[in-house]
């Protein structure tokens, strides 16, 4: 599975008091999702109405940061930590990390539920 490609933008729309967060298409645009304010004050506050919108747009660019920095942290485990027992702390760390992200990236490529 593949998503739309970045970036993604948002536009807050003060009178349907919502975002729209869309990706700029030759002279148009093409619409990802809608973060909607019906829900502020039932469960969702105003800052994370923002937040949310803020996270889903910035979505393309933190999973390929998510991606690379996976793929760096294995590099760094198989060529340093591995060999040398004293950073057995730091490759734990190391490795937990990977691990988050790994399953962090399958959730946002639909390989995983949860």
């Amino acid at each position: 599975m593949k998503h739309t490609p970045g970036p993604w933008n948002k536009t807050e729309d003060k009178l349907t008091q919502q975002y729209y967060i869309a990706r700029p298409y030759r002279e148009s645009v093409l619409h990802i999702a809608n973060v909607t304010k019906e829900d502020v004050g039932y469960g969702i506050s105003e800052e994370e109405y923002h937040a949310n919108a803020s996270l889903i747009a910035a979505a393309p660019e933190l999973l390929e940061a998510c991606k690379d920095l996976a793929h760096q942290l294995a590099i760094f485990n198989k060529k340093f930590l591995h060999k040398n027992d004293k950073y057995s702390a730091l490759q734990t760390g190391v490795v937990q990390s990977y691990n988050k992200a790994i399953k962090a990236i399958a959730k946002a490529e639909g390989k995983r539920k949860n």
